[in-house]
């Protein structure tokens, strides 16, 4: 149940972020571009519920703030379908 609970956030965090954050993605990239951060956030959120972070030295905050500025690199610079 948390499972679902958590990818339905992520997936409904990842539309608001693509249609309100500026990133004028039309589809499919804008499908795509959800996608994209409904799997990031997704998969960040299990892995560190796991302790799949604690293995490395740097903390997972600032990796995660690391994260967020790369994907918003990626959501700016969003390559056309091909």
């Amino acid at each position: 149940m948390a499972v679902l609970a958590l990818a339905e956030i992520a997936d409904r965090v990842g539309r608001r972020l693509v249609g309100r954050a500026g990133y004028e993605l039309s589809e499919p990239d804008h499908t795509d571009a959800v996608r994209l951060l409904h799997s990031t956030f997704y998969g960040y959120v299990r892995l560190e519920a796991v302790g799949g972070f604690r293995h490395r030295p740097l903390e997972a905050d600032a990796s995660w703030s690391r994260t967020l500025n790369a994907l918003d690199v990626v959501l700016r610079n969003w390559p056309p379908a091909t």
